[in-house]
């Protein structure tokens, strides 16, 4: 009976909600942008499920990691691992801008963009399950697949908040949150799948706490963040139609855009390649395989070096990105958000020589500290970029 009055009370929240800013509304601008200032409640309830979907995908990081050794011999298991990731993310490509194009024209009673964040959602939650009761390679790959797809049907129509409900004054603080969000998924992640293993021996249950986590930020989003500008009019044209407009090749002739997402994509693989393979740089590089520990009398004895020095990684990277965050994002409204980028791109290039020379992990913390420090500056001023760029950006 609790259940079932849970459920009923979620569907008469979602039914009530009705689109804010319709057409022809006074409270839009003349690029259609929203004009209203939002309390800062709602600008954090707006990022939050940014925190879900990273602590998803960096949970996978590390576990995948982990476990593709149990699929492959050693010699292979990181180029095993690659070929994966590599065919999930055409997935990615396929579906995030496709759903989140056709979310912009479709009506419902949750809004435009709620109905594909909750199913999103379960579905990230079934495969993650399937991910962790896997045992043969086959079942895990298609597992992986079926995550991208998933994640990336909520995550399209879910970038779209932003240009639906922020007001222009307030798109620096909602990037700042934004990045904040993503940096943080990055650190729960880590610690929910590190600490998990470690503690349990086992991969089943720190997996599934991952998609615990998302399933709770996509419950705030979807009672309590307000739907945005009314659909826009498919004028007779079929679904098929939509989604093939997506991949229309005018977007090219926004020069800025265009260069701004390459910006993107070079800063970000950077900062990847150490987020994303720190499994492999701590065994590989710095020699922390299987039976390596160090010895913490606070903690009554010793414990695994590997997952001790990930998680003090972690840990740093937390704290840089809370104290450079919010005031870049201030800079940037007063100088602009161009020498901000440069600003983040030398940090990270001088983070990431000083960590792929660095004989043994005391050393390399500085550059863990300075890419943590590029990566706060970037995503600080990253949605604020391109709601700049491209004002009137549609969730795609």
């Amino acid at each position: 009976r609790e259940r079932r009055a849970f459920v009923d009370d979620l569907v008469v929240r979602l039914l009530n909600q009705r689109p804010q800013n319709a057409a022809g509304d006074a409270s839009l601008d003349a690029d259609g942008r929203p004009t209203r200032a939002l309390p800062f409640a709602q600008l954090l309830q707006i990022s939050l499920y940014w925190f879900g979907l990273t602590v998803v995908w960096q949970g996978w990081e590390i576990l995948g990691q982990e476990r593709i050794e149990e699929f492959f011999a050693r010699d292979i298991a990181p180029f095993s691992l690659g070929v994966m990731e590599a065919i999930a993310v055409i997935v990615a490509i396929a579906v995030q801008p496709t759903i989140g194009n056709i979310s912009d024209y479709t009506i419902s009673r949750w809004g435009r963009r709620k109905p594909y964040i909750f199913i999103g959602t379960l579905l990230d939650v079934t495969f993650l399950v399937a991910i962790a009761s896997s045992h043969v390679p086959l079942a895990f790959f298609l597992a992986l697949l079926g995550l991208q797809f998933s994640a990336n049907f909520a995550q399209g129509p879910f970038q779209g908040y932003v240009p639906d409900l922020v007001p222009e004054r307030q798109v620096g603080t909602a990037s700042a949150l934004v990045g904040m969000m993503q940096i943080f998924g990055n650190i729960g992640g880590t610690i929910i799948i590190t600490v998990g293993i470690v503690l349990m021996q086992d991969y089943f249950w720190p997996t599934v706490a991952l998609g615990v986590v998302e399933l709770a930020t996509m419950l705030g989003t979807v009672l309590w963040v307000q739907e945005g500008r009314a659909a826009k009019s498919r004028d007779g044209r079929s679904w098929g139609e939509i989604a093939r407009e997506t991949w229309a090749t005018d977007v090219l002739r926004e020069r800025s855009y265009v260069w701004l997402l390459a910006a993107r994509f070079f800063f970000l693989t950077a900062a990847g390649i150490l987020i994303n393979n720190i499994v492999f740089y701590m065994e590989r590089s710095l020699g922390f395989s299987g039976g390596v520990f160090v010895n913490l009398p606070l903690v009554g004895g010793e414990v695994d070096a590997k997952a001790f020095w990930i998680n003090v990684a972690t840990v740093l990277f937390a704290i840089t990105v809370i104290i450079v965050t919010v005031p870049s994002a201030r800079i940037s409204d007063r100088t602009g958000r161009k020498p901000v980028v440069w600003a983040a791109c030398g940090l990270g290039a001088v983070g990431m020589a000083i960590t792929s020379i660095a004989p043994e992990p005391l050393s390399g913390m500085p550059g863990v500290v300075l890419v943590a420090a590029a990566a706060g500056v970037f995503l600080a001023v990253d949605w604020a970029y391109l709601a700049g760029v491209l004002p009137t950006m549609t969730a795609a």
